[in-house]
């Protein structure tokens, strides 16, 4: 197993595929209590179309930015969405659909461009924005800094901004800064450690959270289960910044891959 499977947003594919994916999770935290999620996402390539146009199906990952903080992410939507021309370089797709939770619906482009950078590194970009017919607009913005260690380890920095209109006057510009440092144990296990930052500008610019995690990964004897553990600890302006230790676990299930 390479860092693909450890780090799942080292690998991002440009062009429809077709894969379904189950994941319950388990969710603690110290002053939140437990809880637990049971997210589907289905993609399906549609045939005769060069690989250029998937159904799309269950949770809205494409509006996601972080799992603990909100659950935008688990919001259903179905739709199609339409790949444009690829290079090594550039990527752009275009997502047409309904989304339940509002129950509106949803069209905006998303453009990426990654390039190397000597041998071991290499950077992404990703711009996506969204309009719903419920007058509603959201922009993500997204940077990831790579960079390959040695045969073991793998770094990534990422910078990730969110703006939504509909709550634009609560949080404003939301912003998060991670750093991961990927280990790869055995070739169908690893560890991940993070530190993020997430700070608004709304109502004031401040920092909302900080957090600190570890992730054991692995892959079982059937390559399409893995499950991942997660301890971590947080400190929430919420919870005026008290040590606020917890822990997720999931498993994850792609029963197609196409």
């Amino acid at each position: 197993m390479g860092y693909r499977n450890i780090d799942p947003q080292s690998f991002l594919p440009g062009a429809a595929y077709s894969q379904i994916r189950l994941r319950p999770e388990y969710y603690y935290r110290k002053e939140q209590g437990g809880k637990f999620k049971f997210r589907f996402r289905g993609r399906f390539n549609l045939p005769n179309l060069g690989r250029r146009v998937s159904l799309v199906a269950g949770a809205d990952e494409d509006s996601g930015f972080d799992d603990s903080v909100d659950d935008s992410a688990d919001e259903g939507v179905v739709g199609l969405q339409f790949y444009g021309k690829e290079t090594s370089k550039w990527n752009t797709s275009l997502t047409l659909g309904l989304k339940f939770n509002d129950f509106a619906f949803f069209l905006g482009p998303r453009v990426r461009y990654q390039d190397n950078v000597g041998e071991k590194g290499s950077y992404r970009f990703t711009q996506t924005v969204r309009y719903q017919t419920n007058n509603y607009w959201q922009f993500n913005t997204r940077l990831d800094l790579n960079r390959l260690i040695s045969e073991r380890f793998y770094f990534r920095q990422t910078f990730d901004g969110r703006w939504r209109g509909k709550r634009s006057e609560d949080e404003g510009y939301r912003t998060r800064v991670s750093s991961f440092l990927t280990q790869r144990l055995t070739l169908i296990s690893g560890l991940q450690y993070e530190f993020s930052t997430i700070f608004h500008t709304r109502p004031d610019t401040h920092v909302d959270r900080y957090v600190v995690a570890l992730r054991y990964r692995k892959q079982t004897d059937l390559r399409w289960l893995y499950y991942e553990i997660s301890p971590q600890v947080s400190w929430d302006e919420e919870y005026d910044y008290t040590f606020n230790p917890g822990s997720r676990g999931y498993r994850r299930i792609p029963l197609v891959s196409i």
